[in-house]
């Protein structure tokens, strides 16, 4: 397990990552240069909104997003991603307070 420091909209997130989980356990940059895209939106793009966000694995981008304003967010992924997702959000719920995260399995793709 690696515990990464994500440094957005003046706060600091903890963000574990598990490499046995492959691409679900990663932190990847493309999430983080997003976040911060999202960041530089003015006006703020979230603000009172409901975030869904399909294929969260960390949950580094949805927990970024809680940061910016929105009503709520709900992080996904399979089943078997679940536990790093809960364990980031707990780890983190001092920074998100201010929004409601929820986490749900979501299998989609799949028939």
């Amino acid at each position: 397990m690696l515990a990464r420091p994500i440094e957005i909209s003046h706060r600091t997130l903890t963000i574990e990552q598990d490499l046995s989980l492959s691409h679900a356990g990663t932190v990847w940059d493309g999430a983080l240069v997003l976040a911060y895209f999202f960041e530089k939106q003015n006006p703020p793009i979230f603000l009172a909104k409901n975030i869904l966000e399909l294929g969260s694995g960390t949950g580094v981008l949805g927990l970024c997003v809680a940061l910016m304003g929105p009503e709520r967010v709900y992080l996904t992924d399979f089943e078997e991603f679940l536990p790093i997702l809960k364990r980031n959000c707990n780890r983190n719920e001092n920074s998100i307070k201010n929004t409601k995260v929820g986490v749900l399995p979501m299998r989609w793709g799949c028939t």
